[in-house]
């Protein structure tokens, strides 16, 4: 019995959290009729509730390369505190995955499909199937996505009635929920629904978004085995059954308690077993009741009979036997399996898998399967090729300020260069030879090249139609990064975790990657980890730049000599020094000084200058028709502002040391003042610690010393 003080006590440590109690609701057919006059959503079929539960969570609308792109908040995983099953970079997949369940919603016939996502190790299949598994729970519990059940009720004195229920083995024991937790309006039989429902149906049926299927399914057998027995007993009085036996009653989906989802995992072909999928008999209740085909001897747990109105994700679906793959055939197409031995069953469920390439391939290939490729909707599953999206698959496990990386600093761009690395392994040679790998990541990635605009990204990627079907797994960069932490870890003295190490672990796993099958194919990555440490190399050199010149007076004054002198060229007029206030000619030298740090050679340099100043004045316009509308700054235009940079860079760099730096000679005390600035400078801006900023600066002082041209 409880007390006050046990309360109490559990009061130190719990916080009191209500649980809605219309989760517990139960009524009769009559209080579930009139909710689904208030709420129609509680009469939606798997499918429809599926897409409902899509589009719940909201969804954005954005644009790329010209063309509407909408992205459904469900795949940022609201359902987690770490969002660990979020899926980025893939939203024209899973807009074509949207667009499936709409038409599977309103009936158009994708209902009786199987689908089937497709790709490479990696692709966040499982992860899809996990989502989607959070979702129905998720949404079965809110308001919209209520939806209800029925259970049967005899007095505790009717031994006939227990008898006819089953429950004849449990004391006290009155009550029976129906095995396949199905639609209540379903109880009444087929035959007599759509007469027994005609006063209900007009009042439901202009208000239900979807066509209507209530009159299409058969009842659970083994309730229209107690419905029939019970209709004997009372001469055909369905509506007593209703009245005295019939309870209503909210369910709530869930996976663990295989109540409306059931998500499979591959087996060995001798391991499988169709009573896993399709249920099995009771040989105990066999015994009792004397007859296979009684309902009462029948165990609906199967996979197929767990998901009834929810959803069935396999994973390596294709990895099944060709018995098992009809029986999924039978059930999407036809929303109806057969069990071994017993009655039909009517199913309601979204059924949905997933598969690697090679499974696929031989999918189609294989003559006999024809009739099972013609019913599947197969949706490819690409790795992400955009270098953002990439990031944030690690960013959910290497995370800033995590427990397991207290005593470890993550250098800035380690994460970066890892999905880098990523990326860049997924990206096929352009035909266009004026065009290398890297700069074709950065326009996927949203970066502007020159010579390069939205048409000419559309025509890459139409070039190259199979693009991100092969290349590194992000599980192989995520193992490589969790070895690069662990390995920091049992080194002594050691406390940072930088982009070296990751691309070391990165190189290193290439000589045992199970996925690679030749020299010519690892020499290939190799070749891409070198564009990575390329890219490394001249993001490192761009941020002891900026750390040198990010003085926002100095660059803001190279600004506005160039614009100045540039107006003046453009114009044939002269220019006023500022210090002896005489009228001068345009300063050449300057400008060409600034233009070369970003490769205008003499015969662009009028085209060049022409642009920046059109997009000046341009600006300009636009802030006379919106204030709000940001001046044109020396931030405003990418490659001038790189230029600016790299000319104050170039003033500077000469004033350190850097044989000193690489070799930790000993300098003098304005230099080591210096060295000690860009450090602070590498720490407060950048977000280095002691040990990687030293790093950095050793290893760009080793690039500064060979004499090679700063240039990104």
């Amino acid at each position: 019995m409880e007390t006050m003080n046990a309360r109490e006590k559990l009061s130190g440590f719990l916080m009191s959290v209500d649980i809605p109690k219309e989760f517990f609701w139960e009524g009769d057919m009559g209080d579930y009729l009139n909710i689904a006059l208030e709420h129609p959503a509680v009469l939606s079929t798997a499918h429809q509730r599926f897409h409902q539960a899509m589009e719940h969570w909201g969804k954005e609308k954005t644009r790329f390369l010209r063309q509407p792109l909408i992205h459904y908040k469900v795949f940022d995983d609201p359902f987690t505190p770490t969002h660990k099953h979020a899926i980025y970079g893939v939203d024209r997949a899973l807009m074509q995955v949207a667009k499936i369940f709409r038409a599977a919603a309103y009936g158009f016939g994708q209902e009786h499909r199987l689908y089937l996502m497709r790709g490479p190790v990696g692709t966040a299949k499982s992860t899809f199937g996990e989502l989607a598994a959070d979702m129905l729970e998720a949404y079965s519990r809110t308001e919209p996505g209520k939806l209800y059940t029925l259970s049967w009720h005899v007095e505790s004195s009717d031994e006939e009635g227990q008898h006819i229920l089953g429950i004849t083995d449990y004391v006290n024991k009155t009550d029976f929920d129906c095995p396949l937790h199905g639609e209540p309006i379903h109880i009444i039989p087929r035959e007599i629904r759509q007469a027994a429902l005609e006063k209900f149906l007009p009042q439901i049926e202009d208000r239900f978004p979807y066509p209507l299927r209530i009159l299409d399914k058969n009842e659970c057998p083994r309730c229209s085995d107690i419905f029939w027995r019970l209709l004997s007993r009372y001469k055909g009085d369905w509506m007593k059954i209703l009245l005295d036996h019939v309870r209503v009653k909210r369910l709530l989906l869930s996976r663990r308690q295989s109540v409306g989802i059931a998500v499979t995992r591959p087996k060995a072909e001798k391991d499988q077993d169709a009573t896993e999928w399709s249920g099995e008999t009771n040989f105990v209740a066999l015994a009792k009741y004397g007859s296979i085909s009684d309902s009462r001897t029948f165990d609906f747990k199967g996979y197929f009979e767990v998901a009834h109105r929810g959803m069935l994700y396999s994973e390596e679906l294709l990895k099944l036997s060709q018995t098992f793959l009809y029986d999924y055939l039978g059930a999407s197409q036809e929303h109806r399996i057969q069990p071994k031995g017993f009655v039909e069953v009517d199913i309601d469920e979204v059924i949905f898998g997933g598969t690697n390439n090679p499974e696929w391939e031989k999918l189609r290939d294989t003559k006999e399967m024809e009739a099972l490729r013609d019913r599947i909707i197969h949706i490819p599953m690409p790795y992400i090729l955009k270098l953002g999206d990439e990031e944030k698959i690690y960013r959910k496990f290497f995370v800033v300020g995590d427990r397991r990386m207290q005593e470890q600093h993550m250098a800035p761009h380690t994460l970066e260069i890892a999905a880098y690395v990523g990326v860049i392994s997924r990206l096929t040679k352009s035909k266009k030879g004026d065009l290398n790998l890297r700069d074709k990541l950065k326009l996927y990635d949203g970066k502007q090249v020159p010579g390069f605009n939205e048409d000419s990204i559309m025509e890459l990627m139409r070039e190259a139609e199979n693009e991100g079907q092969e290349g590194l797994s992000p599980r192989y960069i995520h193992d490589k990064l969790s070895a690069a932490v662990v390995g920091v870890s049992l080194e002594e003295g050691k406390q940072c975790v930088n982009f070296f190490r990751a691309l070391r672990e990165l190189r290193e796993g290439l000589v045992h990657h199970p996925h690679i099958k030749s020299e010519t194919e690892r020499k290939t990555y190799e070749e891409r980890l070198a564009m990575a440490e390329e890219e490394l190399m001249e993001l490192l050199k761009d941020e002891v730049q900026q750390v040198m010149v990010g003085d926002e007076e100095a660059l803001t004054e190279v600004h506005r000599k160039y614009i100045d002198n540039a107006l003046a060229y453009k114009h044939g007029e002269k220019v006023k020094n500022p210090v002896t206030e005489q009228d001068e000619e345009p300063d050449e030298t300057f400008m060409r000084g600034v233009e070369q740090m970003i490769d205008i050679s003499d015969s662009a340099k009028e085209t060049f200058r022409e642009k920046i100043l059109n997009a000046m004045a341009k600006r300009a316009r636009d802030r006379d028709l919106d204030p709000k509308v940001p001046p044109f700054t020396y931030k405003t235009d990418e490659r001038l502002h790189k230029a600016y940079k790299l000319r104050l860079f170039e003033q500077e760099k000469d004033r350190i040391n850097w044989e000193a730096l690489i070799s930790k000679k000993a300098v003098g005390e304005d230099a080591q003042k210096r060295i000690n600035a860009l450090r602070a400078g590498l720490k407060e801006q950048k977000g280095y610690c002691d040990v990687c900023s030293a790093e950095v600066i050793t290893y760009v002082a080793s690039i500064f010393h060979r004499g090679e041209k700063v240039k990104k």
